[in-house]
């Protein structure tokens, strides 16, 4: 028989479930329900049905949230990623290369040659391009050149899409070729669609995210407490068993604050949240998909 009596009985204790993560208090839930008394009153049947459900509820968002947690294959998406910027490396460096030669400078070639000469002709002609390209980069590229290469991956998409609308309205693709050649721009555009539907894969997997575990462990608890708190209401003095009864249904709550008392079990200390995510679940239990790369 347990040395408590009516007297020195105290429920405080009893009557908020402890602060634990969403893995704990799963397991404290089925520990309760694993030893609720038998022919307990409606009350505490109802209490007892409603934390079950939650606890299934509770077990269902972990599992979700651990399919997510499965480490995805990302080695095509950043094979792609680096082949777009390698396409636009290639245009705009092209550009700035040819741009690159100063006028001033070619004319040097040519001295001592007559205007006729094939260096005359060869050095006019590049100082053409050079003017062309200089042009052309800059509207194209402006200031910041291929920063946007290395932003977020729906970012660069966005910019890369912009670039060739700019070249398709001003009808600038004619001049790209005879400046770089037409490979160029063919393999951009082709590169074009499959960066878009990589984006688009990607965002449609991070909107798939379960939903918030701590909001789960808030409502997982809340059961407990109610189940808890409804067990205490079968205390009965004119009933001399009763309150060992309810001191053994509720033995799984003083067990684990116990456990958080003593420093066992990675809770941590009464009240504490021990080794918790930032959504409720246990730190090494359930991993959360890292934060989006860059493009």
């Amino acid at each position: 028989m347990s040395s408590v009596t009516f007297e020195t009985f105290d429920p405080t204790p009893y009557q908020r479930a402890p602060v634990l993560n969403l893995l704990k208090a799963l397991a404290l839930g089925r520990a309760l329900l694993q030893v609720k008394p038998a022919g307990a009153p409606e009350a505490v049947e109802r209490s007892a049905i409603k934390l079950e459900r939650v606890l299934d509820e509770g077990d269902e968002a972990v599992d979700a949230r651990r399919e997510e947690s499965v480490p995805v294959d990302l080695s095509g998406e950043l094979a792609l990623d680096g082949l777009a910027d390698g396409l636009w490396g290639m245009l705009r460096n092209g550009l700035e290369a040819l741009a690159g030669l100063g006028r001033h400078e070619l004319t040097r070639l040519s001295e001592g040659h007559g205007k006729r000469s094939a260096i005359a002709q060869a050095v006019a002609s590049a100082g053409d391009r050079a003017g062309r390209a200089r042009a052309l980069s800059g509207r194209l590229f402006g200031s910041e050149g291929l920063l946007f290469t290395r932003a977020p991956f729906p970012e660069q998409a966005q910019t890369m899409a912009s670039i060739l609308r700019v070249i398709d309205k001003h009808e600038l693709g004619a001049e790209i070729d005879a400046l770089l050649g037409p490979e160029i721009l063919v393999m951009l555009r082709a590169c074009q669609p499959l960066y878009d539907g990589m984006v688009e894969a990607r965002m449609s997997r991070d909107a798939r995210k379960s939903g918030d575990l701590g909001r789960v462990r808030g409502k997982v608890l809340r059961a407990i407490g109610g189940y808890a708190n409804a067990v205490l209401t079968m205390v009965d003095e004119d009933e001399p068993g009763s309150l060992e009864m309810v001191i053994g249904a509720l033995r799984p709550i003083e067990v684990v604050r116990g456990s958080q008392a003593g420093g066992a079990g990675g809770a941590g200390g009464a009240g504490g949240r021990g080794n918790e995510g930032e959504d409720g679940s246990e730190g090494e239990g359930v991993a959360v998909e890292g934060a989006e790369a860059s493009g």
